[in-house]
Protein backbone atom coordinates (compact mmCIF):
# COMPACT_ATOMS: atom_id res chain seq x y z
CA UNK A 1 0.00 0.00 0.00
CA UNK A 2 1.57 3.61 -0.98
CA UNK A 3 2.61 5.62 2.20
CA UNK A 4 0.28 8.68 1.05
CA UNK A 5 -2.82 5.91 1.70
CA UNK A 6 -2.10 4.35 4.35
CA UNK A 7 -1.23 8.08 5.93
CA UNK A 8 -4.71 8.92 4.79
CA UNK A 9 -6.46 6.00 6.43
CA UNK A 10 -4.52 6.47 9.89
CA UNK A 11 -5.72 10.43 9.87
CA UNK A 12 -8.92 9.70 8.60
CA UNK A 13 -9.21 6.98 11.95
CA UNK A 14 -7.26 9.51 13.90
CA UNK A 15 -10.08 12.47 13.80
CA UNK A 16 -13.12 9.88 13.52
CA UNK A 17 -11.79 8.52 17.13
CA UNK A 18 -10.51 12.09 18.28
CA UNK A 19 -13.85 13.85 17.51
CA UNK A 20 -16.10 10.79 18.69
CA UNK A 21 -14.52 11.43 22.12
CA UNK A 22 -11.95 8.14 21.81
CA UNK A 23 -8.58 9.96 21.96
CA UNK A 24 -7.30 12.56 23.64
CA UNK A 25 -5.76 15.69 22.18
CA UNK A 26 -3.48 17.79 24.74
CA UNK A 27 -0.41 16.60 26.42
CA UNK A 28 -0.57 13.62 28.60
CA UNK A 29 0.35 13.71 32.24
CA UNK A 30 3.53 10.82 31.07
CA UNK A 31 4.88 9.44 28.08
CA UNK A 32 7.39 6.74 27.28
CA UNK A 33 9.06 4.63 24.15
CA UNK A 34 10.05 1.50 23.76
CA UNK A 35 9.65 -2.18 22.80
CA UNK A 36 6.23 -3.05 22.13
CA UNK A 37 4.08 -4.52 24.45
CA UNK A 38 1.89 -7.02 22.38
CA UNK A 39 -1.19 -5.44 23.14
CA UNK A 40 -3.57 -3.01 20.41
CA UNK A 41 -2.77 0.25 18.98
CA UNK A 42 -5.11 2.61 20.30
CA UNK A 43 -5.53 4.05 16.85
CA UNK A 44 -5.29 0.67 14.25
CA UNK A 45 -6.52 -1.44 17.05
CA UNK A 46 -3.14 -4.12 15.27
CA UNK A 47 -1.45 -5.66 18.11
CA UNK A 48 2.36 -3.73 18.80
CA UNK A 49 4.88 -6.23 18.33
CA UNK A 50 7.79 -6.83 20.57
CA UNK A 51 9.99 -5.85 17.75
CA UNK A 52 8.54 -2.33 17.01
CA UNK A 53 8.37 0.93 18.94
CA UNK A 54 5.51 1.60 21.08
CA UNK A 55 4.82 5.04 22.01
CA UNK A 56 2.29 4.78 25.56
CA UNK A 57 0.67 7.76 27.06
CA UNK A 58 -0.61 8.83 30.43
CA UNK A 59 -4.03 11.00 30.81
CA UNK A 60 -6.03 11.99 33.61
CA UNK A 61 -9.83 12.52 33.16
CA UNK A 62 -12.55 12.63 35.72
CA UNK A 63 -13.11 8.80 35.47
CA UNK A 64 -8.72 7.91 36.56
CA UNK A 65 -5.74 7.49 34.44
CA UNK A 66 -5.88 6.36 30.95
CA UNK A 67 -3.09 4.69 28.69
CA UNK A 68 -2.73 4.87 24.58
CA UNK A 69 -0.76 3.08 23.05
CA UNK A 70 0.50 3.55 19.52
CA UNK A 71 2.98 2.68 16.48
CA UNK A 72 5.42 4.79 15.38
CA UNK A 73 3.52 5.32 12.39
CA UNK A 74 0.07 5.88 14.27
CA UNK A 75 1.10 8.01 16.85
CA UNK A 76 2.74 10.44 14.31
CA UNK A 77 -0.79 10.76 12.22
CA UNK A 78 -2.40 11.06 16.03
CA UNK A 79 -0.14 13.89 16.62
CA UNK A 80 -0.75 15.19 12.85
CA UNK A 81 -4.59 15.22 13.67
CA UNK A 82 -4.21 16.86 17.31
CA UNK A 83 -2.29 19.78 15.91
CA UNK A 84 -4.70 20.29 12.90
CA UNK A 85 -7.83 19.99 15.25
CA UNK A 86 -5.64 22.99 17.71
CA UNK A 87 -5.33 25.08 14.32
CA UNK A 88 -8.92 24.70 13.30
CA UNK A 89 -9.72 25.81 17.23
CA UNK A 90 -7.44 29.13 16.90
CA UNK A 91 -8.80 29.93 13.96
CA UNK A 92 -12.55 29.85 14.30
CA UNK A 93 -12.26 32.16 17.38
Amino acid sequence: MPYNRIEDELRGRARELINAGHLPCGRPIHMWGGSGSDLACALCEKRIPRSEVEYELEYRTSTGAHLYRFHFFCHTAWQLECALAETLKETAT
